[in-house]
């Protein structure tokens, strides 16, 4: 098991009874959220909006990304163009790393935002 794992011995902070070391770290938001769940009800909301709903297409999309006016803070994590590929893929992310992630949720929310207010 030290081998794979790098684990020699049992912590000390597993005697307590409070405290795990494998159950009790506290979240770590850009690893759970950022490039976890929020790029996979992102990816599934674009699924839905463009190739069920069809309120918008993938251009319409990576055109909003490339256009959308980012901060000067944001701009050296300027999302990637999201293509076709990744989009329809099994997987469950949007293939962006974690610093993007933040501008890609802005940018596709209100691009999204926008569309469907139209509609309505």
């Amino acid at each position: 098991m030290s081998l794979v794992y790098g684990i020699y011995r049992n912590s000390i902070l597993n005697s307590s009874s409070f405290f795990h070391v494998v159950d009790g770290l506290a979240p770590d938001i850009m690893h759970d959220v950022l490039e976890g769940s929020l790029q996979y009800e992102v990816k599934e909301l674009l699924k839905y909006v463009i190739y069920e709903k069809k309120w918008m297409t993938l251009a319409m999309v990576n055109e909003k990304i490339d256009r959308f006016p980012y901060m000067q803070s944001d701009k050296a994590n300027k999302p990637a163009i999201i293509s076709d590929a990744t989009l329809k893929s099994n997987t469950h992310g949007l293939k962006q790393k974690g610093s993007n992630n933040t501008c890609v949720i802005m940018c596709i929310f209100l691009c999204v935002i926008l569309i469907v207010h139209k509609l309505v």
